[in-house]
């Protein structure tokens, strides 16, 4: 189960921020009761002019690897992104984001940054097409697991 707090403030006409604090506790596999993992969030929006907004977010807490028996990792992601409205009907997008992971002992370190662009036209009040560029690298303390993913985005969105 969870316990989230949190606030969302509004610091000027431009400027808004957001704040989350909490913790998830789960019951422990061998007996020893309930652990309780931190959580925390924060965001902050600045809009730059009507048509532009620049943005960074950071979050820390534990994530799920999924695999049965092993430990959940700890992790700060931190991004930020900009966004400018080129035409009434074209918008672009840049971002940077990365998650920086804790490792054990014995565990390899990975961390992984990625950047992104793209351009959302918007055809319609319901039908928008969107082409996004991602580009995604994995860094880790063993050398065999770092790579380099190149990713592209086709796709259009239709909203009723």
């Amino acid at each position: 189960y969870y316990a989230l707090t949190g606030a969302d403030f509004t610091l000027s006409r431009r400027l808004t921020a957001s704040t989350r604090f909490g913790a998830t506790f789960r019951d422990q596999d061998d007996s020893t009761g309930t652990s309780a993992i931190p959580y925390a969030e924060g965001s902050l929006n600045y809009a730059l002019t009507k048509t532009s907004q620049v943005s960074a977010n950071v979050r820390y807490g534990y994530n799920d690897n999924g695999s049965t028996g092993q430990e959940s990792t700890k992790s700060t992601r931190a991004g930020v992104a900009y966004s400018q409205s080129l035409t009434p009907h074209l918008r672009g997008t840049l971002s940077l984001n990365g998650n920086f992971v804790e490792s054990g002992v014995f565990t390899p370190r990975e961390d992984t940054i990625s950047a992104s662009a793209g351009l959302q036209y918007d055809v319609s009040k319901y039908l928008s097409v969107f082409a996004t560029y991602n580009q995604i690298r994995e860094l880790s303390s063993a050398d065999t697991l770092e790579y380099t993913k190149n990713i592209y985005y086709l796709g259009a969105t239709y909203t009723y």
